[in-house]
């Protein structure tokens, strides 16, 4: 099988390595070998070109790197030896020198072309999983099994940083970002981090940019998009996810797949995604850059408020509406509101106590369940003290009579219309009417290279709904929210 594969700078060739040790140059236009050459005596791991398009360097299991002449085939330098296997070269962006990184925990720095060595980094205490460059050439980061990636500073040999980059576990790859300024690590604890790579002293540089961007196993790879603005990551829980690079706050949903996932990376204009998962590729299409993404739990919301969820067969189906109002509730009111979505949803819980009568506290009046069993609000305004907080509970008046299921409320004389909330039609009886048609934040949408079939769905029967109708209410102020350890043993990945 192909273990790895690298488009030369003007796109009309390809180079790939594959597990019985050969490489091989390929026409990119009509897939004609030029040559198989490059051979090694054990799996080649990593394969890429120079800048210019002249030489090939490929590292492998052997335990040897070697830079070939990428017309020919024929090798320009002797195999550049380590220790132990090698498991990731990488070309500098000036072209002048490859970095090879080894299971001897040892990085080398050779001469392009000829391999001559230049210097050797050692600060780690286990194998060196990869290596990556910055774009200026200036700095090269190492990652480790030891836990740590160590940013290094190519002219004098010596780190970068004060301290080394620590996980909780093995450090896969590591990326910098386009402009300079950031460096994002991936990890077998189930995370990636972005840090500050550039600061006003060694210790300021090194420090983290917001959160851990979790998964639920281990995260492989990543990849910036050209603005530096967003960072892609991918996994072995079978997900890939695109990021906010300056807050940690995830900008898409999670991008399902079948089995690991190998490589997310995006297009050049940063309007897609390619992900490359053990069982085939998908292309996804991104949110346009500068649009706010919604919460992962608006939708949620959005279906409690209609009090009506659809299925897949485009039917209402039953779902825990109050169980899904208090743990939207609950989400929401423990953390900051960063985005208008999370602000409009705090701001209905703080100021419509009448959310109250779905569930979300005990006791309070206005929760008037009818003789079929379903939750009806009345849509009555709030009687008793001007100021007053409850809802009037009981028949109405005479004045105002609630009017039957599935008619719409008129108010009295007087009294205005009723209080209207975001996602319930309060105008039709349609108890079909999908309320969250204009209010459902945007998804990825995914075209499959290698598609996969899925499980189908199987839903439960309508359970009726809700005409939610908010009364103002006075605003209530929420409160908001607010050791090295070992790394595990080998991080090989799973069989296909």
């Amino acid at each position: 099988p192909v273990t790895c594969a690298a488009f030369g700078p003007d796109a009309t060739r390809i180079v790939t390595g594959t597990e019985n040790g050969i490489g091989r140059v390929w026409m990119a236009g009509t897939g004609q070998m030029l040559t198989d050459g490059l051979r090694h005596g054990a799996a080649i791991t990593a394969i890429s070109y120079t800048p210019d398009g002249k030489y090939i360097a490929t590292a492998s299991k052997d335990g040897t790197a070697v830079i070939w002449d990428a017309y020919t085939g024929r090798a320009i330098s002797t195999p550049l030896a380590h220790g132990g296997a090698v498991t990731h070269a990488a070309i500098s962006p000036n072209g002048l020198w490859l970095a090879t990184s080894s299971e001897d925990k040892v990085v080398r720095l050779f001469k392009i072309p000829g391999g001559s060595t230049i210097s050797e980094f050692k600060r780690h205490s286990r194998t060196v999983n990869s290596v990556a460059w910055s774009a200026d050439s200036k700095r090269l980061v190492s990652c480790s099994e030891d836990g740590t990636a160590v940013v290094w500073d190519v002219a004098s040999g010596l780190p970068a940083f004060s301290a080394p980059l620590r996980h909780d576990a093995a450090v896969m790859s590591a990326a910098f970002s386009p402009d300079g300024l950031k460096l994002a690590t991936a990890s077998g604890d189930g995370t990636a981090r972005i840090w500050h790579a550039v600061g006003n002293d060694k210790a300021s540089a090194g420090t983290p940019i917001g959160g851990r961007l979790d998964h639920a196993d281990l995260v492989w790879s990543l990849d910036w998009s050209s603005d530096s603005q967003r960072l892609a990551t991918c996994s072995w829980d079978g997900q890939a996810r695109v990021w906010d690079a300056n807050t940690g706050v995830p900008l898409s949903d999670t991008l399902p797949h079948e089995g690991p996932v190998w490589a997310a990376v995006f297009s050049p204009d940063g309007g897609s995604l390619l992900t490359a998962s053990t069982f085939g590729a998908r292309v996804w299409d991104l949110p346009v850059p500068g649009e706010v993404p919604a919460p992962t739990w608006f939708s949620d919301f959005v279906e409690a408020l209609g009090g009506a969820r659809m299925g897949d067969s485009g039917l209402p189906v039953s779902f825990d509406q109050q169980g899904q109002f208090q743990k939207i509730r609950e989400e929401v009111m423990k953390a900051p509101a960063p985005d208008p979505f999370s602000q409009v949803a705090k701001q209905f819980f703080t100021r419509a106590q009448r959310a109250d009568s779905l569930g979300l506290r005990s006791g309070t009046p206005g929760f008037n369940p009818t003789s079929a069993g379903d939750n009806i609000i009345s849509s009555r305004p709030p009687t008793g003290d001007a100021g007053s907080n409850t809802i009037s509970k009981g028949a109405p008046d005479s004045s105002e009579a609630t009017p039957p299921a599935g008619t719409t409320a008129t108010p009295a004389p007087g009294t205005g219309n009723p209080a209207h909330t975001p996602g319930a039609d309060t105008t039709s009886g349609d108890p079909n009417a999908d309320p969250t048609s204009d209010s459902q934040p945007k998804r990825s949408r995914s075209t499959d290279l290698a598609p996969a079939d899925g499980p189908g769905v199987t839903t439960p029967p309508p359970s009726g709904s809700l005409d939610p109708a908010p009364a103002p209410m006075p605003s209530a102020d929420p409160a908001a929210g607010g050791a090295d350890a070992a790394p595990p043993g080998s991080t090989q990945p799973p069989a296909p």
